[in-house]
């Protein structure tokens, strides 16, 4: 949850802290944006996968697929106006390389590595910034990869609740816009009264979401709790799930999030779903409960239960300062529920560095889809486009590494692997920037190509400033095409 008591011990504190900042993945959010317009395949994904599928073999067999023939171009330079990475860039010459994908669709579920003999990066260039308003750029084969097609079901079986602040929302919407726009379904927002409210509530419907802000002075966990109640007074006949969010929750994808819930649990029972902390000292301190960041789906059942004049009233009186904390010690104390956790829905607890789970392969369909490209190079879709360099004493990567999560956070330490690997293992090393160069998407965005209508995405590398090591900032656009 966002807020935290104000009097903990320091190790409380600390725990609290990181759950306040926990790594929000900004970067992917960035890939959200262009799901308001398309749903195109590669926003479709969540991270609700089946928990028994999360290795791989050391060699995975080439399926029939991956023997498309790809479209072939003539080997020569075509100009392009580039001016848009000023915004993205900072280096005076960056290394640039470019890609144009097509896709085609199969049925069925994604592996969660997909080998492909073939280089996705062609040659790379160098190019002045002060000179990117015409830019001959190489022209390579159009390479054509399959993707799954998007999975249907009824989203209408939830409905949404936040308790949060007008400004957090504001700062939340391209996550939220990108699993909310266009499904129709309910998001019913608890705030203090603001000035704003308004206007955001206005934006938000523009922007196909099904949004209703209403002022409420209460505490943040009374607002939180509260939100049973408000959500089971907006159902609609088809809902069959309230469901508790924070305001920095991602779904990759309502479609599929529907389709677990209705293949996996029975609404028509007192039934409560959610994520335990992917941190086991987190658990430690605050015991077996549902958190919020990972959402909690309460059942009609049970919010009927809860909304019983005698114990609503007792709940709300209950002293907390976090809004799942109060949550679950009402259940405890009121009810004979206890909450059902769901090892593919995360609470994501961590810190002092970035996370690495987009990269790790075991969220399925199209956003996160990785692929092994010739030159040891991996395109994880929508988050990073990262090259292992195999020379010397660096080996490149393997295929058993990639069944792995590396462990980017906590800054690598270790000793403390064993807080995470209960959710997020099996973990690997981190390795250092030697041995992995990371170029992360900053934008997403429709264009008219020369090569016809296509979602421009651009992964910039960073510089190491001030040193001779990678001086220059890497750019890599792919560019796929509709």
């Amino acid at each position: 949850m966002q807020q935290s008591s104000q009097s903990r011990s320091s190790l409380v504190a600390k725990i609290a802290s990181s759950r306040v900042s926990r790594c929000r993945l900004n970067i992917v959010l960035l890939a959200s944006v262009m799901a308001l317009v398309w749903g195109f395949f590669f926003w479709e994904v969540y991270f609700f996968s089946n928990p028994n599928s999360a290795h791989i073999d050391d060699q995975l067999p080439l399926l029939p697929h991956h023997a498309l023939p790809h479209v072939e171009r003539p080997q020569i330079s075509q100009e392009l106006d580039l001016g848009h990475l000023i915004r993205f860039t900072h280096t005076p010459i960056i290394e640039y390389t470019r890609r144009v994908i097509k896709t085609a669709h199969f049925q069925g579920e994604r592996p969660e590595l997909t080998r492909i003999n073939q280089r996705l990066l062609g040659p790379w260039i160098h190019v002045g910034r002060a000179e990117l308003s015409a830019v001959a750029i190489p022209q390579t084969a159009t390479l054509v990869v399959e993707v799954p097609r998007l999975s249907k079901a009824d989203t209408s079986i939830f409905s949404f609740g936040m308790a949060t602040t007008v400004p957090r929302m504001q700062d939340s919407l391209p996550g939220i816009s990108h699993w909310l726009s266009h499904s129709k379904v309910q998001l019913h927002i608890l705030a203090p009264a603001d000035d704003n409210a308004a206007m955001l509530e206005v934006r938000m419907r523009k922007a196909s979401m099904n949004v209703t802000i209403h002022a409420d002075e209460a505490s943040f966990a009374q607002r939180y709790v509260s939100l049973i109640k408000k959500l089971y007074e907006e159902r609609s006949a088809k809902t069959r799930w309230l469901v508790l969010a924070d305001d920095d929750t991602f779904f990759p994808s309502l479609t599929s999030l529907a389709s677990h819930f209705t293949r996996i649990y029975d609404s028509s029972i007192p039934l409560i779903v959610g994520a335990i902390s992917d941190d086991l000292r987190v658990i430690e301190l605050y015991g077996m409960s549902a958190s919020g960041g990972g959402g909690i789906f309460i059942s009609i059942p049970l919010a009927e239960q809860l909304l019983q004049q005698v114990t609503w009233s007792k709940c709300l009186a209950l002293p907390n300062n976090e809004g799942d904390e109060l949550l679950n010690n009402c259940l405890n104390t009121f009810t004979q529920i206890r909450p059902t956790f769901d090892s593919s829905l995360h609470q994501m607890d961590i810190y002092n560095g970035e996370g690495s789970s987009p990269e790790a392969g075991y969220l399925e369909s199209g956003i996160f889809q990785r692929w092994l490209f010739d030159g040891d190079t991996v395109l994880s879709n929508g988050y990073s486009v990262v090259e292992y360099p195999r020379a010397g004493e660096y080996g490149g990567i393997t295929e058993k590494e990639l069944a792995e999560v590396e462990y980017t956070w906590n800054e690598g330490d270790p000793e403390e692997l064993w807080r995470y690997v209960h959710m997020m293992g099996p973990l690997r090393p981190r390795k250092t920037s030697e041995k992995k160069r990371s170029a992360r998407l900053v934008d997403a965005v429709e264009v008219i190509a020369p090569e016809g209508r296509a979602l421009r995405q651009t992964y910039v590398e960073r510089s190491q400033i001030n040193t001779a090591f990678r001086p220059r900032e890497r750019v890599v656009e792919l560019i796929w095409l509709f």
